[in-house]
């Protein structure tokens, strides 16, 4: 700051001419003195136009001066700037000559101790974007953001690092986290739909046990005939092809999500998986859910596993919530319909509605309305997060009367052909 404040005080450039001209009135001032000539005008005239030496002065003093206060406060401005400027930064800096070697490092660099190869990452002097340059470390994995600027002046090149390794750590860690919330979540929502799976399996194997002992006593007596075998044979195969769909349908909704894109799935079908798994729980309850307005053609870009617990989790709450009014009014709708390029699912049920206090607070992670330990105030904010993942979207109808989510997805152009009923 010192020689910024010299520089431009004391000898600003426009006066360089002036102060110049003082070197050639001394040199004319010795010679007076040497030769014992009165102080005159005139023999300081004769002087300066008896040798040239005097002309070269009065140029070229004025210009030697006015290119060394030039230099001189070129250089104070590039060490404040190198100094000051680039050493207050957090971002570690690098600059770098024309030859691209470095002339400079600010403080943040040299006190970070990073081993960086820059050779390795001037390979990519030439882009003008940000972008992030990974290695290890120690067997520490490291990230920077990194950024090249060209300068005008000084010319070269000035190379930004930012170090995000932490960042990137905690970010990696949040995910891992969040992953295992999602699949525990997913895990505990099924395994509440599907409380009564083991019965739901129990019943056809006790139909095929009692088929195969009530054919084996007539074979046994001689008194069977073909027509039974036949009918025992077809009845079999109905009871293990409904077990069959049961393990099939748990095994497509419960598998782990965490690398699977969305894909075109029938809405249809998805339902259809998660009754499989879930009517006798549904039975039980005495609650009606009603599915004739799904469009069975109807398809979307959907990951399969993911919005199976979503529609688990709304079930789940609507039953939750229906079994504190009477049997008669214990009803669950699923519709479908199509907007444009959208596809929309909604789940409703026969309770009243949800106060306006608590749906500003619905989506937020550990919020709940249910007794405590019954609910961990997490399936709705996931519930979301998925769907939005997914592309789409989790909402809450405005209607107030009645309970209505509704599910928004990107629709696809897949025709789906299957059949279903109403559970």
């Amino acid at each position: 700051m010192n020689k910024k404040w010299l520089s431009n005080s004391l000898f600003p450039l426009s006066f360089a001419i002036v102060v110049g001209q003082i070197v050639p009135l001394l040199f004319i001032f010795i010679d007076i003195l040497e030769l014992g000539l009165p102080w005159t005008f005139e023999n300081v005239l004769d002087i300066y136009n008896s040798q040239l030496i005097y002309y070269f002065s009065s140029c070229s003093v004025p210009l030697s001066l006015f290119v060394i206060i030039l230099l001189f406060k070129r250089n104070s401005s590039q060490g404040i700037f190198l100094n000051t400027i680039l050493n207050a930064m957090s971002e570690q800096i690098i600059v770098f000559n024309s030859a691209f070697k470095p002339t400079f490092k600010n403080l943040t660099f040299t006190n970070s101790g990073t081993k960086i190869d820059l050779d390795e990452l001037l390979k990519h002097r030439e882009r003008t974007d940000s972008f992030e340059w990974s290695f290890v470390e120690s067997d520490s994995p490291k990230t920077f953001v990194c950024c090249f600027k060209q300068l005008k002046n000084p010319q070269g090149t000035l190379l930004i690092l930012k170090d995000i390794s932490e960042a990137k750590r905690k970010d990696e860690l949040l995910k891992t986290q969040e992953q295992s919330m999602i699949s525990s979540s997913r895990l505990a929502s099924l395994g509440e739909l599907a409380s009564g799976l083991a019965h739901e399996v129990n019943n056809p194997l006790a139909v095929i046990l009692g088929r195969v002992e009530i054919i084996i006593s007539k074979i046994a007596n001689g008194t069977v005939t073909d027509v039974e075998i036949n009918k025992t044979m077809m009845k079999i195969l109905d009871m293990a092809n409904r077990i069959s769909k049961i393990v099939t349908s748990m095994r497509k909704i419960s598998k782990a999500n965490s690398q699977e894109h969305t894909a075109e799935t029938g809405l249809y079908m998805v339902i259809e998986d998660i009754l499989n798994i879930s009517s006798e729980k549904i039975r039980n309850s005495l609650v009606r859910l009603d599915y004739s307005k799904v469009n069975k053609a109807l398809s979307a870009d959907v990951n399969f596993s993911q919005l199976s617990q979503v529609i688990i989790n709304l079930i789940n709450n609507s039953i939750d919530e229906l079994m504190n009014h009477p049997e008669d009014n214990r009803d669950i709708w699923i519709s479908t319909e199509e907007i444009e390029d959208q596809v929309i699912l909604k789940i409703s049920d026969s309770g009243p509605g949800i106060p306006p206090a608590v749906r500003e607070k619905l989506f937020q992670p550990f919020f709940t309305t249910k007794e405590v330990g019954k609910g961990t105030g997490l399936g709705l904010s996931i519930s979301k997060s998925l769907m939005v993942g997914m592309g789409g979207d989790l909402e809450l109808s405005p209607e107030l009367s009645q309970t209505c989510f509704i599910l928004k997805f990107k629709k696809s152009h897949k025709v789906l052909h299957t059949q279903g009923n109403v559970a």
